[in-house]
């Protein structure tokens, strides 16, 4: 991969959200989830299209509503990858994104640093920022622990790496070596084609987590350092955070 290449950033946003039903079109200081989530995917430099996966058709009105592409498909899909991987199949693109819908303030350079991990050469990369104390207590924020070169070695809904030693947070934190993990995923197209063509592995099943199938597959995952960890929506309480950081955003940028 190189200069040219063809990228597409699939935002998956089901209707049947088993933690938050149709939280991909909760308002969002007046603008649908999926809506901030989008323009932050065009926003990123080294996109060449947007989709958003729906098995929906009011998700996809209301998506089309805002000027987003939108792919309807019916198929039973168990995650985000295997939507992403089923809308690439149809495109003729060199790199996949599955964004989720649920991470409204992504940066879209945090977006063109894992797109930029693919081109070099890496199956698959995602994301994380500044591990947050309540990975460990709040089974919705996930935790992912790296190697010594910033690949995944666990990602964990629980308390990794537990403090037998009587290690402290901080000392974690500040080891480089656990962080928190953001809704994003880039793939070669050879890797996603593998991904989608394998059954969910026994360590994606316990945890729920989809990119643990990465790692039981034997596939390298690097992990792109973000600065900031910014808020996601997993559950209905998180909009009420979420608002008070769109005003504060919005403060920032001078915005009504």
């Amino acid at each position: 991969m190189g200069a040219g290449t063809v990228t597409v950033v699939v935002i998956p946003a089901r209707a049947g959200s088993t933690r938050f039903p149709g939280k991909a079109t909760a308002p969002l200081r007046g603008r649908p989830v999926v809506q901030w989530t989008h323009q932050a995917a065009t926003q990123a430099r080294r996109v060449t299209r947007v989709v958003v996966a729906t098995d929906c058709d009011g998700i996809a009105e209301v998506c089309q509503g805002f000027g987003a592409e939108v792919m309807v498909s019916r198929e039973l899909l168990a995650t985000g990858t295997d939507r992403t991987a089923a809308v690439a199949a149809h495109l003729d693109a060199e790199c996949a994104v599955n964004l989720q819908a649920d991470e409204p303030f992504i940066s879209p350079d945090v977006i063109d640093r894992v797109i930029e991990a693919v081109e070099a050469g890496h199956p698959v990369a995602t994301a994380a920022g500044p591990l947050d104390e309540a990975c460990g207590t709040d089974p919705h924020q996930v935790t992912v622990l790296t190697d010594q070169a910033d690949r995944a070695l666990y990602f964990s809904r629980a308390a990794v790496p537990h403090p037998w030693s009587g290690g402290h947070f901080d000392e974690l934190r500040g080891s480089g070596r656990a962080a928190k993990h953001l809704g994003i995923y880039g793939f070669t197209r050879e890797a996603l084609a593998r991904i989608a063509a394998a059954p969910p592995g026994v360590l994606e099943r316990v945890e729920g987590l989809e990119q643990l199938r990465f790692l039981e597959l034997g596939l390298p995952v690097t992990v792109v350092p973000s600065p900031q960890a910014p808020i996601s929506i997993n559950v209905p309480s998180d909009l009420a955070a979420a608002e008070a950081a769109a005003e504060a955003l919005a403060r920032e940028r001078g915005a009504p």
